[in-house]
């Protein structure tokens, strides 16, 4: 049990560690710009050149959006860019005029970017000839998560203050229900662990945690949660780390007539909902072409101004100024419309859903919630998760702190406890938090290793999936083992990753031996090392065992929150020492072992990973269930 003074020393702790994750990124983008050249950095995917504007679109507030024409040798290039990341057009002309945007749409032939307009009026774009695009270091999401911590500290607000002294104490003393003595109408097609979740959620006066396991119904949860609170309360902030959770939760609220507005980057907010965004409930109102008018005569009137040569007389100085003048009081007007245009579209909203950085918008910072709610809270960072909490009365965490942590890029910051999220620190405690018991994705098969080892065995398998099947195949999981192939890791010392082929081939003849079984049903090959990843990608490419099937590949961390019929997993790690990395992490485990609905294939090298007591553990159960086999019955010589 920790003092309130150990508790500020550890928010002030947390200041530390965003900064130095902060100063880790900015050096990144500082030694790519310093170490390639301009050659290097096309083919690393880091700079879009040249590019030429094809269209120009005004947007809401002080932004327009320019259409960027790729020529024909960069759309068949690998880039790094992708949507919502920051950027900078470039002049080569003059490479002091340097426009600072974000990528807002990512195509084969074109990309588009996001601007201040203002910065297209002062300097005329088009003029130069030859134009550039480079990702560039964005330092906003540490400057809001700095001055968040600065606030939590600082700040009286009641439901901030009780959540601090749960984590001071790791106790949680009886508090009055919120609601106590007021019926909700709770939906009873939800099963009895999800009702008592969202029972407890709307109970509890300062913060409530709904644990959600995999497959077990979270999102549903959640919905029916707004839902029910919307029953007493007006306004409810919803909120993720991740841009596809947020969009996810305002596409299936909007699908029940809930009133949500989309907030945020508009280059963040996926095609699907952006009828969501204000920008577009802005577009499709009456008062809209009215004020796109005033702007366009802004403009106009600002490039009449501009037009005026250095050396005029002193009729022509005076007509520059009165036409500087009506085009900012043609702005200002434009504004103060669509300002109040609005204010009264977030007047008519039950919801506001952002992500936990893109609620720091100036359309919101007046809003006070009743309630906010986070989703994945087990993959954001504590100070980030603080933001949306400041404005609302309280809140309820949805995640699970059994899968993997939010990333964070520097050792120092980690040392400094920038990976421990709230949900790790909250959820010990008993009395606030609630675990989803039916799980409706994975043969029970696949669940009961993961049930066992990460959930203490609280899980339950579905009537309608525990005994589900791949075709005719009666196994639902397999291991299969590499030991004496002599299919041992190799590291890529540029990637700073291992791959190991001899695994590929094995996934390959696998597939190849139940391709009956296979045709039809969505596949997922995981593994927990990149270069593992491109070289799997690169090889289907040219791999008859896998034509005419549904294949993605991808990282375990690209994998967190998909589902496939079918996963692989390929372990890679294989060599004398025994080291395993950061295997030694067994929420990589839990994550890429319960993405299987019917088939479940782990391959590695049980020598090298036996090392760890979690991998002997796993074959174990595999030898239990007789689902343990040999490399050698894959291997065609």
């Amino acid at each position: 049990m920790q003092t309130m003074s150990e508790e500020k020393s550890r928010l002030k702790q947390l200041i530390l560690a965003v900064e130095e994750e902060r100063k880790t990124e900015e050096s990144y983008f500082e030694n790519i710009a310093i170490s390639k050249t301009k050659k290097e950095k096309i083919e690393s995917g880091f700079l879009l050149y040249p590019v030429t504007i094809a269209r120009k679109s005004y947007t809401l507030g002080e932004y327009v959006e320019l259409q960027l024409e790729l020529p024909p040798a960069l759309t068949r290039s690998k880039t790094k860019f992708r949507t919502g990341v920051g950027c900078v057009l470039i002049a080569e002309d003059d490479e002091t005029k340097r426009f600072k945007g974000t990528v807002s749409i990512v195509r084969r032939n074109y990309i588009n970017i996001i601007l201040k307009n203002d910065i297209i009026e002062k300097d005329s774009i088009s003029d130069y000839a030859k134009l550039g695009v480079e990702i560039i270091y964005d330092e906003r999401p540490y400057k809001v998560m700095t001055e968040v911590l600065h606030e939590i500290l600082k700040t009286d607000q009641p439901h901030i203050k009780e959540i601090r002294r749960f984590i001071d104490n790791q106790t949680y003393p009886k508090q009055q229900d919120l609601y106590a003595g007021h019926p909700f109408d709770i939906p009873n097609h939800l099963n009895e662990s999800q009702q008592l979740s969202i029972k407890k959620a709307i109970q509890a006066p300062f913060v409530h945690i709904i644990h959600g396991p995999p497959g077990t119904g979270k999102t549903t949860t959640l919905i029916s949660l707004v839902r029910c609170l919307l029953q007493k309360e007006k306004k409810i902030l919803v909120t993720a780390p991740s841009n596809n959770a947020v969009d996810l939760l305002a596409y299936l609220l909007d699908k029940i007539n809930i009133k949500v507005i989309r907030v945020g980057n508009l280059s963040r907010i996926g095609e699907k909902i952006s009828h969501l965004t204000i920008e577009e409930k802005v577009r499709d109102n009456k008062e809209w072409s009215n004020i796109k008018k005033v702007k366009i005569k802004a403009s106009e009137v600002r490039r009449k101004a501009k037009a005026f040569k250095r050396n005029f007389d002193k009729e022509a100085y005076h007509k520059r100024k009165a036409l500087l003048k009506e085009s900012k009081e043609l702005a200002q007007w434009a504004n103060e419309l669509e300002a109040r245009l609005v204010e009264n579209i977030f007047d008519g909203a039950q919801v506001v859903a952002a992500t936990l950085i893109g609620i720091n918008n100036k359309y919101t910072e007046q809003i006070k919630f009743d309630t906010a709610i986070i989703d994945e809270a087990s993959q954001a960072l504590e100070p980030e998760s603080w933001n949306p909490i400041l404005r609302a009365k309280r809140v309820i965490l949805a995640g699970d702190h059994k899968q993997l942590a939010p990333t964070v890029k520097s050792r120092k910051s980690e040392n400094l406890g920038l990976s421990t999220t709230l949900l790790d620190l909250l959820a010990p405690i008993q009395e606030l938090s609630t675990i989803l018991k039916t799980q409706y994705r994975m043969h029970n098969q696949i669940l009961q290793f993961s049930n066992v080892e990460f959930y203490s065995g609280q899980l339950k398998s579905h009537e309608s999936v525990k005994d589900r099947k791949l075709g005719s195949d009666k196994k639902a999981f397999q291991l299969i083992d590499t030991i004496g192939t002599g299919y041992e890791e190799e590291y890529n010392q540029d990637q700073k990753s291992f791959k190991n082929e001899g695994e590929y081939f094995i996934i390959s003849e696998h597939i190849y031996q139940s391709k009956e079984n296979m045709l039809g049903a969505s596949i997922g090959i995981i593994s927990p090392y990149a270069e593992q990843v491109s070289m799997i990608i690169e090889k289907i490419e040219t791999d008859d065992h896998f034509k005419n099937l549904d294949v993605e590949v991808n990282s375990i961390d690209g994998f967190q929150g998909q589902e496939k019929d079918v996963i692989y997993i390929s372990m890679v790690r294989s060599n004398p020492a025994g080291n395993i990395g950061f295997l030694a992490d067994h929420r990589r485990l839990n994550v890429a072992m319960t993405r299987a609905k019917k088939k479940l294939i782990i391959v590695g090298d049980m020598l090298t990973l036996g090392q760890d007591p979690i991998f002997q553990r796993l074959q174990q159960y595999a030898e239990t269930i007789e689902a343990y086999s040999s490399a050698w019955e894959y291997m065609s010589y």
